[in-house]
């Protein structure tokens, strides 16, 4: 990291300090950007599926009623709709998010090389460093750094939480297409059974 020199007159200790005490305010601010997109993330996946799970589960509940009436079935195509949605969000949310976490981890780890704090303290034993980086992820930022590699795209690593979460989504998604494919062929049904009535009655 370069640092111009403003002011001719300082010494090489004091632009070493400025230099310092300007990254010092950056890490601070990365590190509040990184938490805040950790909180927002977290939370927004809550708001997605309590929401979407709700929604289904109340769906599934409301089959039952519409198995005699075809106003019902009709409906109910179009409410498991709703919670398809809602999933469908979350799941672009959590990858956006998790793009978003990447770019601020990132920033972090670049500051902390600046800083000098992957320099193990102890140089006789590996990882005694004092960065920030005890997750996988910030791990695979340190990593990709140092082999000069862009991950910001790369796909979520199966096992993870992240992993999990879209997993969670695709069920509520299947879950909400099968209700409403339920809710479409017991349609189906009564207005072949109202059909076949009607052939009846004329006979």
């Amino acid at each position: 990291m370069s640092f111009e020199r403003l002011d001719p007159k300082l010494s090489d200790e004091d632009l070493e300090k400025q230099k310092r005490e300007l990254l010092l305010k950056i890490y601070a601010s990365t590190l509040d950007e990184y938490r805040f997109n950790v909180n927002i993330g977290w939370d927004q996946t809550k708001f997605y599926v309590t929401t979407s799970s709700a929604a289904t589960a109340a769906g599934v509940g409301l089959l039952r009623l519409a198995i005699d009436s075809k106003i019902l079935s009709a409906f109910m195509i179009l409410y498991f709709l709703l919670p398809g949605f809602i999933a469908l969000l979350g799941f672009k949310t959590t990858e956006v998010r998790k793009k978003y976490i990447r770019e601020a981890n990132l920033k972090k780890t670049l500051v902390e090389l600046e800083l000098g704090l992957f320099k193990d303290t102890i140089p006789e034993v590996p990882g005694t460093h004092l960065g920030i980086a005890v997750t996988p992820g910030q791990k695979g930022v340190l990593t990709a750094i140092i082999k000069r590699r862009d991950r910001a795209n790369d796909p979520v690593k199966i096992g993870t939480v992240v992993h999990f979460t879209k997993l969670l989504f695709y069920g509520l998604v299947a879950i909400s297409a099968t209700g409403a494919s339920l809710s479409y062929i017991n349609l189906l049904l009564l207005s072949d059974a109202a059909s076949d009535q009607q052939k009846i009655e004329r006979r």
